[in-house]
């Protein structure tokens, strides 16, 4: 299991009791209560990978990759090819 799967879990079991917050709400949440407590988190590639800051990927020590996927509402992880850098801050899945 990749460091990014790993911290997706951990997301999954964090906003099982957090039915109540908005989305919005939920993924700042989400970004300091467990991706950048993760094993692994990588601080500078992830400022590299995402440059706008809008913490909508993380990048981790083993390499993996964990992002928002705007159309599904949803943090996935994946190899890099599978992301698609629209122009603009969003990141989706292609």
């Amino acid at each position: 299991m990749t460091q990014a799967q790993q911290a997706l879990a951990a997301i999954q079991a964090y906003v099982a009791n957090r039915h109540h917050e908005d989305v919005r709400t939920q993924r700042l949440n989400v970004w300091k209560a467990v991706i950048l407590r993760t094993e692994g988190y990588d601080p500078e590639a992830t400022a590299r990978a995402d440059p706008s800051e809008t913490n909508e990927e993380a990048v981790f020590a083993d390499d993996s990759r964990l992002w928002w996927n705007h159309a599904l509402s949803a943090w996935e992880t994946g190899p890099e090819e599978g992301l698609v850098r629209p122009e603009g801050p969003r990141l989706e899945r292609g």
